[in-house]
């Protein structure tokens, strides 16, 4: 899976989790800046790992890696298959 995939996933769920059209959500802005809860990138994440099909390890990548643009990158190189 490329970059790109994971890219337009998270910003779809992004998006959704905050309805919100796809184009307004900048992968460049923390997602922190949008307001996201806990129970939200709790929620996030679960659905990554079942969409990637693998355990993520650390369930605060979204804090570590805080935009669309750094978790995806993060991802495309550690957890893509």
């Amino acid at each position: 899976m490329d970059i790109t995939k994971i890219h337009t996933w998270l910003t779809t769920q992004v998006a959704n989790t905050l309805n919100i059209n796809f184009d307004e959500v900048d992968a460049g802005i923390p997602f922190e800046r949008y307001g996201l809860e806990s129970a939200d990138i709790v929620a996030i994440m679960a659905d990554l790992e079942d969409w990637l099909g693998c355990e993520i390890d650390d369930p605060t990548l979204m804090y570590e890696y805080p935009t669309i643009a750094e978790l995806s990158e993060h991802l495309a190189e550690n957890y893509a298959v």
